[in-house]
């Protein structure tokens, strides 16, 4: 009979052989031609089966080929110091030095171990050896290597598909995506930590909580979990008490933080010798003439060269020494009238934001249990201040993971992580922002004025900037403060061999609470007269509530199938109430209370709810 699949993968091996050997006859090329040789043999099985598909290259180059139907392989190697190297799926990766032999012949051993091991795939658990879809288990050691608030930091650059994106504030929600943008709006995959589902603030959980990562990162997620499932899912189990004596853990690091590849930024002479240049050149005609040329600028002189080119005084604007207009006495009649030296030597506003930053953390944990019942218990602080001045978070979290198992049967358990977080720092990425006003503010511009007050830009041809530095000193008390209770409990039973049945309610409960208080800025070209507070409140509040049937059964030694339905239900509330004011008596931090405020009163109120219902299930059979 004539074998089709036999042929079809005879053709394939011949076109990736062709292909393979294309390619190291390119790559190749430079080698000293007089020392190659081939080298031929063939690659079996524990059983001395012949093993189709292994890769077979040098070490350390991109020269090789893969074995063919009957596990025999030839390949050009430089010389007698050339290592092989056999690599294929399920298989213990193998080096061989050549030295002598032109035929070498080898026995692969099976990895028992990464077929074995167990990896969540949604509401139950697969060895490796059964999974046909997309997933990547994340080591998790060495996360920890990173110190970050959040695991998703932690997790670029060390999973295949997934890209992490981050504003580097600290506390800071980082942007994960899997294979790139999938959806139209929300493009954040679905979190799934200990079987309770989430999308937001990731960065109140601890990572050195964390036991195993797992990334579903194709369509058979969404069998199981619909169109959440659009943008992949990220899979996380805690850590959880061992049968043992109590085990108590303790770590704790510090380290300090910089800003790094600064921009070198022009210095007021360069800047109003840019200003010249540019005048300049947009006045010279067709014939290249700029005959009858004048520089005419707000705050600097006619000409680079001269020593008056930069002022003495930027407010009022290109005044010098022993104007009357400069006279401090005229602090008498207004004490914000804000006369304001020029910086000749100019500011840099990137030294006067970037500090070097510390960073610390302390993790404690007790963890152990009989046969009975288990327990993790761990404790977290984490602070990590901003390398832009006045940027800061803190997080104090507690997590509780316990189990019981009163008859081999059942078993009763919960996974709780309660987290209370501050966090300083601008929320925005508009031109007014710091690190935007580091361009825009000029360098002429000093950090205070002659009375110790915020210097800025309402003198002539100053732009329209606030200066970097008071922006950042006036919201140094505004806090965002956040209250996160997470977790679940569950009862799982297992009345025959093979069956489990599971019952679990998690909620996810967030409190937020802002208050943002804006003092009058009068030293800019767009000045606020009065003080103002913006006050908001929310909280959301979600649970799931899941159902679930296992069935798992080996059938000769040789068959297996597994068995999964299941029902969920998820419900989610949200609400929010605030205010603002202005006209502050007082920018004293206690008197920051909207009912100290005494016009531009206005409030809102609002809220959403939603909820889902699904049946699912899934067959699996190896």
């Amino acid at each position: 009979m004539f074998n089709t699949k036999r042929l079809t993968m005879q053709i394939f091996t011949y076109v990736q052989r062709l292909t393979l050997f294309m390619l190291s006859f390119v790559l190749s090329a430079g080698m000293v031609h007089a020392q190659e040789r081939t080298v031929s043999g063939k690659v079996t099985d524990e059983n001395a089966s012949p093993l189709p598909g292994v890769n077979v290259y040098i070490q350390g180059t991109t020269v090789g080929t893969i074995t063919d139907l009957d596990g025999a392989f030839t390949l050009q190697v430089p010389g007698a110091d050339a290592v092989l190297v056999f690599s294929s799926v399920g298989y213990s990766t193998q080096t061989v030095t050549v030295g002598a032999q032109s035929v070498i012949n080898l026995g692969m051993e099976a990895d028992v171990t990464a077929l074995q091991e167990v990896v969540v795939t949604g509401y139950t658990s697969q060895s490796k050896r059964d999974i046909t879809g997309a997933i990547t288990s994340v080591d998790t050691e060495k996360l920890s290597e990173m110190p970050a608030a959040s695991f998703a930091q932690q997790l670029q650059g060390r999973a295949a598909g997934v890209s992490i994106g981050q504003d580097n504030r600290p506390g800071a929600a980082p942007m994960v995506r899997i294979r790139g943008w999938g959806t139209i709006n929300n493009n954040d995959p679905l979190y799934i930590i200990d079987g309770v589902p989430t999308k937001s603030e990731i960065q109140a959980i601890n990572p050195n909580n964390i036991e195993t990562i797992q990334i579903l990162k194709d369509a058979s997620a969404a069998s199981i979990y619909g169109s959440r499932a659009a943008n992949g899912v990220i899979i996380i189990t805690t850590k959880k008490g061992k049968t043992g004596a109590p085990k108590i853990s303790f770590d704790a690091r510090y380290g300090v933080q910089k800003a790094s590849n600064r921009l070198e930024l022009t210095n007021t002479q360069q800047l109003g010798e840019l200003l010249y240049t540019a005048a300049r050149n947009d006045y010279i005609d067709v014939n290249g003439s700029d005959a009858g040329f004048v520089f005419s600028h707000g705050q600097y002189g006619s000409d680079p060269n001269a020593a008056n080119f930069i002022p003495d005084y930027i407010f009022p604007s290109k005044r010098f020494e022993g104007d009357p207009a400069v006279n401090p006495a005229l602090y008498s009649l207004n004490p914000f009238y804000g006369i304001t030296r020029a910086n000749k030597e100019g500011t840099d506003w990137y030294d006067e934001i970037y500090q070097p930053a510390p960073l610390q953390e302390y993790n404690v944990g007790i963890s152990g249990g009989t046969e009975q019942g288990r327990y993790f218990v761990a404790m977290n602080y984490f602070n990590q201040e901003g390398v832009i001045y006045a940027t800061n978070y803190n997080r104090y979290s507690l997590r509780s993971n316990t189990e019981f198992s009163p008859k081999e049967w059942i078993r009763i358990g919960e996974t709780f992580e309660v987290s209370y977080s501050e966090r300083v720092g601008e929320g925005d990425n508009t031109e007014g922002n710091s690190v935007a006003e580091i361009f825009r503010t000029q360098p002429i511009i000093p950090k205070y004025d002659i009375m110790g007050y915020y210097a800025g830009s309402k003198g002539t041809n100053l732009g329209n900037s606030d200066t970097p530095f008071s922006s950042l000193d006036r919201n140094k008390d505004n806090v965002q403060k956040r209250i996160r209770t997470f977790g679940g409990a569950y009862l799982e039973l297992e009345p025959i061999e093979g069956l489990t049945l599971k019952s679990q309610i998690g909620i996810d409960y967030r409190n937020y609470y802002y208050s943002g208080f804006s003092e009058r800025n009068i030293e800019g070209s767009e000045p606020s007269a009065n003080h103002s507070l913006n006050v908001d409140y929310n909280y959301v509040f979600d649970w799931t509530w899941y159902n679930t049937l296992n069935y798992t059964r080996t059938f000769g030694n040789i068959h297996r199938i597994s068995v999964l339905a299941g029902t969920e239900a998820i419900s989610g509330l949200y609400r929010d109430v605030g205010g603002s004011r202005v006209n502050f008596f007082s920018t004293d931090i206690n008197y920051r209370f909207l009912n100290a405020g005494t016009a531009g009163i206005t409030n809102y109120n609002g809220g959403s709810e939603s909820s889902l219902f699904s049946l699912f299930g899934k067959v699996n059979y190896s």
